[in-house]
């Protein structure tokens, strides 16, 4: 999200624009130099300078600004290649893209530095996500993208109030490790749990999970599938047998 600036934080990235035409910015140049040119109150200017910085318009060494940063194609199409792809590591990226290491590297700080991309650990490898998506978005999206847990989470769609014992048999897993996945989509409010009936049943709010679901390039027609199937068991829940007093 681009946050709006003020008249004076307008004035003043106009500056650093023409300043980094000659050299990379330098916050003291820039400050200066907006004293000379601007009839406001040092402290007015002080301000501006530091509010420019944290809306991430300008950053200190480099000649970019955030109006400029996708004037580079090659690092146009990293941010595209991240937004279709949240999750992608470095090594992706570099193949996908055919960009060397250094290259590579440098233009995801500056995405990073401008607040286009996040990054996060995953399994080990540092994995890239576009800013827009929210952390815990990107947490489901990123578990989800190995296949093994995925599959898992798409036995409890097509099977909504299935129990532990049947999921073991379905996903052929060991007790330990398929605990370890449900708890791992309870932390992710990935799944719900039924205790009515004496036995703890599996099942998902699928409204919740659609965007994510689409994210990660499920076809239309498995998500059909999967909302039918979801509104049954919903309706079923929701079933409350009437009972007169006598």
């Amino acid at each position: 999200m681009t946050l709006k600036l003020t008249r004076i934080e307008k004035l003043i990235l106009e500056i650093a624009k023409n300043l980094i035409k000659e050299k990379p910015l330098n916050i003291e140049d820039l400050f200066s130099t907006s004293i000379s040119e601007l009839i406001y109150p040092k402290n007015e200017i002080s301000q501006a300078i530091y509010n420019l910085i944290l809306k991430n318009y300008i950053i200190e060494g480099t000649k970019i600004t955030k109006e400029t940063i996708f004037e580079n194609d090659r690092r146009y199409r990293i941010f595209q290649h991240i937004c279709q792809n949240p999750g992608s590591h470095l090594r992706a990226i570099r193949r996908n893209l055919n960009v060397s290491p250094r290259l590579a590297a440098w233009h995801l700080k500056m995405l990073e530095d401008f607040n286009f991309i996040k990054k996060s650990r995953f399994m080990n490898k540092v994995v890239y996500f576009s800013s827009n998506i929210n952390l815990n978005d990107f947490n489901r999206i990123i578990t989800l993208k190995t296949p093994e847990i995925f599959k898992i989470l798409e036995y409890i769609l097509l099977n909504p109030g299935i129990i532990f014992i049947e999921l073991i048999k379905k996903t052929g897993l060991s007790s330990k490790k398929l605990k370890y996945y449900i708890q791992r989509f309870h932390e992710l409010n990935l799944i719900n749990k039924d205790t009515n009936t004496g036995q703890i049943k599996y099942f998902t709010n699928l409204n919740d999970l659609l965007p994510i679901l689409r994210t990660l390039k499920v076809s239309e027609q498995k998500l059909k599938k999967y909302e039918e199937i979801s509104r049954s068991y919903q309706n079923k829940l929701e079933f409350k047998p009437t009972y007169i007093e006598t």
